[in-house]
C-alpha cells in the first residue's frame, strides 16, 4: 500500500538514488544520492535523512554531502552509526546518528580497496565488511562500540573472493 507524500506516493530524492537503509527499530531512513558522473557540486552527492511517521510517511530531516560518488550504506545494530562506501575515492565514511536523526561525520573516513562497493554490518554490531569491485576482496574492520570508529582486524585485512564482488 502506498503511503502518500502530501499528494504523491513517492518521496523526492536527489540525482541518482542508489542505496536505502533503515535503522534498527524503523524511526529513521537514509538514502544515498551519487549524484551523475559529470556533476563536481559536493551537495549532490549526499545522505538524505527522514523521520518515519506512525503512519509510516517520511519527513525530510536533512541533506548530508558524502564523497564524491557515495554508493553503499549500512548501520549498526543498535542504530547510533552509519557507513557509507565511495567508489570513487576508494573510502569508507562514519557517521555518528543523533538522537534526532541527523548525521555527524566522523573526523577521518576509513581507507578501502579499489573501488568499495558494498558494505555490511554484522548482526553483533562488532564487524563492518566492505566488498571492493576492482580489488576483488573484502576489508574488514573491527567497530569501536563508542566512538563508531572502524579500524582493520587484526591480521589479515583484506580477503580474496571472486571476481568483481558486487554485494556482501
Amino acid at each position: 500500500q502506498p503511503v502518500a507524500n502530501g499528494t504523491s506516493t513517492f518521496f523526492p530524492l536527489e540525482d541518482n538514488p542508489v542505496a536505502v537503509n533503515v535503522l534498527a527499530g524503523g524511526t529513521f531512513v537514509y538514502a544515498v544520492n551519487e549524484g551523475s558522473a559529470d556533476d563536481n557540486i559536493a551537495a549532490h552527492h549526499n545522505i538524505a535523512a527522514f523521520q518515519v511517521g506512525s503512519d509510516g510517511g517520511l519527513s525530510l530531516i536533512g541533506s548530508f554531502p558524502v564523497g564524491t560518488a557515495p554508493n553503499a550504506i549500512a548501520s549498526d545494530p543498535t542504530g547510533k552509526f552509519l557507513y557509507v562506501t565511495d567508489g570513487a575515492s576508494n573510502q569508507m565514511y562514519g557517521f555518528q546518528v543523533q538522537s534526532n536523526g541527523s548525521l555527524v561525520m566522523m573526523p577521518t573516513p576509513f581507507k578501502t580497496d579499489n573501488l568499495p562497493d558494498a558494505v555490511a554490518v554484522d548482526p553483533r554490531g562488532i564487524y563492518v565488511y566492505v566488498a571492493n569491485y576492482n580489488g576483488n576482496d573484502v576489508n574488514a574492520y573491527t567497530i569501536d562500540k563508542s566512538t563508531g570508529n572502524a579500524t582493520p582486524v587484526s591480521g589479515a585485512t583484506t580477503y580474496a573472493v571472486g571476481t568483481g564482488p558486487i554485494c556482501i
